[in-house]
């Protein structure tokens, strides 16, 4: 959905409430009552903080170093873009961080010139992985944010049950994705690599990763989500 027409939806609802509220079929005190204001504020809140944490280029940044540690290697490629989806997805925005990701991906995929097969099951892994690593802290997690307001549970709590949970079922689903790979090419090293393709995104990822990064706004959001982390 695009933008503006989300913000038309959006428009035309409130307009509907108001003309329901002045013709007195609804109650408009009722309505605004039942809002969970705590969780929109906090929600809105965290959406902000991770805008600013992508303008400060430092996810391109580890992208680009992860991917050249990965030296175009189809198993670590694996196991580096599980992992690090599931790390940015516990801290910030899931659909923010794939975005994110996507272009460095792309440009990766353009390098290695990898088959059909591949390149599903890694964007399966990107995907599971976002959605696990938000799932494993209250962090940006709108229903997690809701059954803590609730007072099911609390932060603390959610995030002792939950994380190693998730993270364990993370490690399984990558070793999952690595073994099949395995299996496909008969656990052959290095199948379908080369020094050529290593130099190909070796070259790419350090033409990518020479965004600026705005490193004193960084420092300053760091210092923030410890303060927001301490008082959850």
């Amino acid at each position: 959905m695009r933008p503006h027409n989300a913000f038309t939806i959006v428009l035309a609802a409130a307009g509907a409430g108001a003309v329901l509220g002045i013709a007195g079929i609804v109650s408009l005190p009722a309505v605004l009552a039942g809002i969970p204001w705590g969780i929109l504020i906090i929600f809105v809140s965290l959406d902000i903080f991770t805008k600013l944490i992508v303008r400060t280029g430092i996810m391109e940044l580890l992208a680009a170093r992860l991917l050249r540690f990965s030296r175009g290697r189809r198993v670590r490629v694996l196991w580096t873009f599980g992992l690090l989806l599931f790390v940015i997805s516990s801290v910030l925005n899931n659909l923010t961080a794939v975005i994110v990701i996507l272009p460095v991906a792309f440009l990766l995929l353009r390098a290695m010139k990898l088959d059909q097969v591949y390149v599903a099951g890694l964007f399966a892994l990107i995907l599971a992985a976002s959605n696990l690593g938000g799932a494993a802290t209250p962090i940006g997690d709108f229903p997690a944010i809701l059954i803590m307001d609730s007072g099911i549970t609390t932060f603390n709590s959610y995030l002792i049950s939950a994380w190693p949970l998730f993270a364990v079922t993370m490690v399984v689903l990558v070793l999952f994705h690595i073994l099949s790979y395995r299996v496909r090419t008969k656990w052959r090293r290095g199948a379908g690599g080369g020094v050529r393709r290593e130099a190909e995104v070796i070259r790419l990822m350090e033409q990518y990763g020479q965004q600026e990064q705005d490193w004193p706004l960084f420092t300053c959001l760091a210092v923030f989500f410890a303060l927001m982390f301490a008082a959850w």
